[in-house]
């Protein structure tokens, strides 16, 4: 299969995972995390027990997913790779997703297991740490925009159509074939 192909594949679902990653964010921040602070503790805990907030948020922002827009990341840098066009933006969307990745996994899920599991005794201290959830998802949201804006920089660029020579310069002619 032409890597050109992959690159703008992969680009394509990149784009489309990373959008509904900002989209759902948006969405947690505006509506969501408002419900979950109305009145402390007992609009978290209410939030918590009447909706299926476990299994279907961590669903959507999961490993599953998490794993999804990597791989469209990675298989995109390694089919555009060719490409020094590409090889900038790819890169800054690989690290700003790698660093997501690590962020929530090792700080976020914490503070998420800590909340879920109703380890907070006083109201203050449910404010305490939903304030670092808060604070840790728009840090989290700032890095994801940046990748998603380096895969969009990555997507409006045209994509090689020439030729590399052995000695790295370029020919738009098509390579000899040796018999």
């Amino acid at each position: 299969m032409n890597r050109n192909i992959v690159l703008l594949g992969s680009l394509w679902l990149g784009v489309v995972l990373m959008s509904i990653w900002i989209g759902g964010t948006v969405y947690q921040m505006i509506v969501i995390v408002p419900l979950w602070t109305a009145s402390l503790p007992e609009s978290l805990r209410s939030f918590m027990h009447s909706t299926d907030w476990g299994r279907t948020v961590l669903r959507f922002f999961g490993p599953p997913f998490m794993l999804a827009r990597l791989t469209a990341i990675v298989i995109a840098l390694v089919a555009g790779w060719h490409s020094p066009r590409h090889r900038a933006p790819l890169s800054v969307a690989l690290i700003s997703y790698s660093f997501i990745v690590a962020f929530t996994l090792l700080y976020i899920y914490p503070i998420n297991t800590t909340i879920l599991a109703g380890g907070v005794s006083t109201v203050e201290d449910t404010r305490v740490i939903l304030q670092r959830f808060n604070l840790a998802d728009q840090f989290r949201f700032v890095i994801g925009c940046v990748c998603f804006l380096a895969l969009l920089w990555a997507f409006r660029l045209a994509v090689p159509t020439a030729h590399y020579q052995s000695d790295a310069t370029l020919t738009h002619d098509p390579p000899s074939r040796s018999r």
